[in-house]
């Protein structure tokens, strides 16, 4: 809210854009991700031979650990991941 105010004391231009799934074209090599309980058995239904060798076990809670691809969304590395990625794109 303070840089619109700032930006309309100034009578600056402003133009904003969304980028659907901007994080989702980044590389991120060193997160996990991992899933809990309900999240765990839907993941087992959709494929048994995948995912049940992977499922843990602690004080009677599944968990399944999965390496993450992709960036995602909320980290603050995914943001920074995704702006080298776009101004480099920009400056080449």
């Amino acid at each position: 809210m303070t840089t619109c105010l700032i930006d309309a004391i100034e009578g600056r231009n402003v133009a904003t854009a969304d980028i659907p799934g901007a994080f989702l074209q980044a590389t991120m090599d060193d997160a996990w991700i991992k899933f809990e309980n309900e999240i765990v058995d839907v993941l087992v239904e959709l494929d048994p031979y995948l995912y049940k060798p992977c499922v843990c076990y602690h004080n009677g809670r599944k968990f399944l650990y999965a390496k993450a691809i992709k960036a995602i969304c909320g980290s603050m590395k995914s943001a920074l991941l995704f702006y080298q990625l776009f101004s480099g794109q920009l400056t080449d």
